[in-house]
């Protein structure tokens, strides 16, 4: 059982907010990462990356990304292959196209190559603080999400959510996004942010090729951005205060044009909304409806909030999950199309899945979920389908579990629903909280 001290560090972690869904277009095609399984052929090389934290809230010291390689049978080993130190870790996102894996600590993001489930900072194998392998450090940032978005050039752009301080305090939060460079490449600073005066804390965003939706748990209210045509956000970042004064400052170019004031956002009613994804629901042939999912802490639910044809949110979600629990991550089993729902229900100690309809709603009633287990903290999912060697096909689902100090594995049943027990678990590595967890699958 948890101590005194790891118990409340553990509750506080919700505050933190996997991987995130975004959006699609009529046309099937999309600039977002969809949200579906890592699919493996028959003896693929599958490795599982776990965010390793000691105080992913308040700690400035310890925590590491390790990498374990899946048995040809399905199985997790107790041991991993290779670990990196960063500072106590709470995300991992994957590049869309590229084996380069991005981790949020606790003040700033780091970039690691996977390249055939390895693990080497983008800096080389002694690492680095600045890019192409880190932003910058802002201490109290406190980055709590990641997501993508490639533009209409082609470039990707990485959204951070970074709660910062909350109001009044010296850190914003803000949506930051960095533009990456052609092999991954982190910038030291974010190009552009949105954030509105009165924030309190961001906790989860979803980002289409339109506008970026971000959940302020505070003020209880999901806040839309409008996006520039290159894909950054309304505002350009301030620039810090020079150390030392620059005798001759650069004289403005006489063609350059001033950037346009941007739009005012708008915002939405929502109910301590933390985690949001998107996937893309097609009722009938031809005919899509962009829904984002949006857990909502004060009521303890997921909810249904489809996106009109302008982008507005209506006013209640149009479905709901039962009154569960405090979800830290939510994960859709397909990126058009979803049929099921997984959440990491994080103060219940279990995992909840719910079957969703052809209009994107969560139909009530469908619920199933894992042995519940207090103590335990799940704090992230993955999902994977699998041909083990000499079997038939199957769906997993990791889970991090931040209390047990290991990763579970969960057989997927074919109708989406889960097991109680987990099949398969790594080894237990004391003193950590594992945080996140992320599939990779390395080319042949």
């Amino acid at each position: 059982m948890l101590n005194r001290d790891r118990a409340a560090r553990a509750l506080t972690f919700l505050l933190l907010g996997v991987s995130v869904a975004l959006s699609g277009c009529p046309s099937g095609e999309s600039r977002n990462i969809p949200p579906a399984p890592t699919a493996a052929p028959g003896g693929a090389s599958i490795f599982v990356y776990v965010a390793q934290a000691r105080d992913p809230v308040l700690g400035t010291n310890g925590g590491a990304v390790s990498v374990y390689q899946l048995g040809s049978d399905g199985f997790l080993p107790g041991t991993p292959n290779a670990s990196v130190t960063v500072v106590n870790p709470r995300r991992l996102v994957r590049h869309p196209e590229l084996p380069v894996l991005y981790v949020a600590s606790s003040s700033q993001i780091f970039a690691f190559d996977i390249t055939g489930g390895g693990l080497v900072s983008l800096c080389g194998p002694d690492g680095g603080l600045a890019p192409p392998c880190a932003t910058d450090p802002v201490p109290g940032s406190n980055p709590v999400d990641m997501t993508f978005l490639r533009n209409s050039e082609g470039n990707y752009l990485l959204y951070v959510v970074e709660q910062g301080g909350g109001q009044n305090l010296d850190t914003d939060t803000r949506l930051a996004a960095y533009e990456l460079g052609p092999n991954g490449e982190l910038p030291a600073t974010a190009s552009s942010q949105a954030v509105t005066p009165d924030a309190t804390f961001y906790q989860g965003a979803a980002v289409t090729p339109q506008f970026a939706y971000v959940g302020d748990v505070g003020l209880s209210q999901i806040v839309r951005f409008p996006l520039q045509p290159d894909g950054n956000l309304p505002d350009v970042p301030p620039t810090p205060s020079p150390l030392v004064p620059t005798p001759v400052p650069t004289p403005t170019p006489p063609d350059l044009t001033p950037t346009p004031p941007s739009p005012s956002p708008t915002a939405f009613r929502a109910w301590a909304p933390g985690k949001i994804i998107q996937a893309v629901a097609q009722p009938v042939e031809g005919e899509f409806i962009d829904v984002l999912y949006v857990v909502q802490q004060s009521r303890r639910r997921i909810g249904t909030n489809p996106i009109d044809p302008f982008g507005n949110l209506g006013e209640d979600p149009s479905s709901e999950s039962n009154t569960r629990g405090l979800y830290n991550a939510i994960l859709v089993d397909s990126f058009v199309s979803p049929t099921r729902i997984y959440g990491a229900a994080f103060q219940n100690g279990q995992v909840d899945s719910f079957a969703i309809d052809a209009n994107g709603n969560i139909i009530d009633g469908t619920l199933s979920a894992t042995f519940a287990n207090t103590a335990s903290y799940p704090t992230g999912l993955a999902l994977l389908d699998f041909t083990p060697e000499g079997g038939t096909p199957r769906r997993t689902l990791f889970v991090s579990v931040g209390g047990f100090d290991r990763v579970d594995a969960y057989a997927v049943n074919p109708d989406g629903t889960l097991e109680e027990r987990p099949f398969s678990s790594t080894e237990p590595i004391p003193g950590t909280f594992p945080s996140d967890v992320l599939v990779y699958v390395a080319a042949p």
